[in-house]
């Protein structure tokens, strides 16, 4: 599953497997932004994505995960919205 996420004016891309876990999936989202010149996020990543009628869903289980990613059709993609505070 490829996923698109904001985080700050940040874009960035992952591809995980659609059987991913929460925590998988935020370790993974968390990697990436560490790995990049991005602002460094603490440790309380929240994931949320909106959907087809603007509303706006938070991730905070596996079981959200699995029901966001089968909204995609399985050569698609899912955009999620990552906030956190920034490490000083």
């Amino acid at each position: 599953m490829k996923v698109k996420f904001n985080f700050h004016e940040y874009t960035f891309f992952i591809v995980v497997p659609r059987s991913i876990e929460y925590t998988g999936l935020v370790e993974r989202v968390g990697r990436k932004i560490r790995l990049t010149g991005a602002p460094q996020p603490d440790d309380s990543l929240r994931l949320k994505y909106t959907v087809d009628d603007g509303d706006i869903i938070s991730l905070a289980s596996t079981e959200d995960v699995q029901m966001a990613f089968e909204q995609c059709p399985p050569d698609g993609h899912i955009t999620l919205f990552v906030t956190g505070t920034e490490r000083r």
